[in-house]
C-alpha cells in the first residue's frame, strides 16, 4: 500500500481510530502518517540516497485549493470526509512503497522513493493531478476540487528533511492558482542544476 505500511496495517490503524485509540505518528482523521513521521521518513530517505544506492527520490506536497469553501458549504463533518477521500485516493493510486502523510489541514505529502530519474517526480505529479481531478461525492453533490502540487527531488542535495519539506511547501504555494481560475493543479518541478 502507498501509505508505507504492510497491507493490513492501515486497516488496523483505521479500526483503532474508529475505536477512539490514536496511535502515535498517525493522523487521527485519515490514518495516514503524521508530520513527525514524515520528517523521520524523509530523513531516512535522504540518508539512504546519500550512503547506500544514490537513487533519487521526490516529495510531492499536495494542497487542496480553497478548501475553506467546502467546509463553509457542507460543514466540518463533510469537509473532513472530503479530506479522508483525498487521502484514500492518494494512498491507493501511488506505487507500493511510496509513503503518504497528512501534514496538516488540507495538505498531504507523498515520498516517491527510488526513482529511476529525478524527472519522474513531475511525471507522477501529473498522474496525481489526473486521479485527484475526478469528482468527489461530498454529501449529495459531486464536487471537483482543485489542487496545487509542489515537487522537489533529493538531487538538490538537501542537508535536512525539514529543508526539503519546506522547499516542497514553497513550490506548492507557488503553484496555487489565482482565485477564479479553472486550473486543477499546477506543478513546479525543481529545475535541474547545471
Amino acid at each position: 500500500h502507498a501509505v508505507g505500511m504492510r497491507a493490513g496495517e492501515r486497516c488496523v490503524v483505521l479500526l483503532a481510530l474508529t475505536a477512539g485509540q490514536v496511535p502515535s505518528r498517525y493522523d487521527p482523521l485519515t490514518g495516514l502518517l503524521d508530520f513527525e513521521a514524515l520528517v523521520d521518513r524523509v530523513g531516512r530517505s535522504l540518508e539512504r540516497a546519500r550512503l547506500e544506492d544514490g537513487s533519487p527520490f521526490a516529495l510531492l506536497l499536495v494542497g487542496v485549493d480553497r478548501f475553506t469553501l467546502i467546509t463553509v458549504r457542507y460543514g466540518w463533518a463533510l469537509g473532513n470526509e472530503a479530506l479522508r477521500m483525498v487521502a484514500d485516493r492518494l494512498a491507493v493510486n501511488l506505487r507500493p512503497g511510496d509513503v503518504v502523510s497528512r501534514v496538516g489541514g488540507d495538505r498531504f505529502c507523498a515520498i516517491l522513493d527510488r526513482l529511476r530519474d529525478p524527472a519522474d517526480g513531475a511525471l507522477v505529479a501529473e498522474r496525481v493531478k489526473e486521479f485527484l481531478g475526478r469528482p468527489f461525492e461530498v454529501g449529495p453533490d459531486e464536487v471537483s476540487l482543485s489542487f496545487s502540487i509542489g515537487v522537489v527531488t533529493s538531487e538538490e542535495g538537501y542537508a535536512s528533511a525539514e529543508d526539503m519539506i519546506e522547499d516542497a511547501k514553497t513550490a506548492m504555494l507557488e503553484a496555487q492558482p489565482v482565485v477564479g481560475t479553472s486550473v486543477v493543479a499546477r506543478i513546479r518541478a525543481t529545475p535541474e542544476v547545471s
